[in-house]
């Protein structure tokens, strides 16, 4: 599985609004794999990929209730390089209507956090971890 990809796939309202808000967040999706006015794909790294899904087309792939804003949700961590990161790309989410999420950042030493929800309500956590640090806090 040295190779396997991952897609995270996310219910949204408007995916042209949704991918609009992660392209100003430095995000690149790839046209091969979007459906306009449907999908969306977000490239996070080579093996990694969100699918922003318009909310009937996320619901048409599962058996279970329709997804409403807020009755299903998980908590995505994104790692960053630095804490100056973490701090950029979370006041550059706000700035583009994001809200922050308070009770989600943490600040250990080692350890860095911040999240927002994005446009669809999704939480977004941004992390640092200097695993020097770590080590020297055991």
């Amino acid at each position: 599985m040295q190779n396997q990809m991952t897609f995270i796939n996310l219910p949204v309202v408007d995916t042209a609004k949704a991918q609009q808000f992660f392209v100003e967040l430095g995000y690149e999706f790839d046209p091969g794999m979007c459906q306009e006015g449907k999908a969306h794909t977000m490239r996070v790294n080579s093996n990694t990929h969100v699918m922003l899904l318009e909310r009937s087309y996320f619901n048409s792939f599962h058996d279970g209730r329709p997804h409403e804003p807020g009755t299903h949700e998980q908590l995505l961590c994104v790692s960053a390089d630095s804490r100056d990161q973490v701090d950029q790309q979370v006041d550059k989410a706000i700035g583009l209507g994001a809200a922050e999420v308070r009770n989600c950042s943490q600040d250990l030493g080692f350890m860095y956090s911040r999240a927002f929800t994005d446009l669809d309500g999704h939480v977004w956590e941004w992390m640092y971890f200097d695993p020097s640090a770590a080590a020297e806090s055991n």
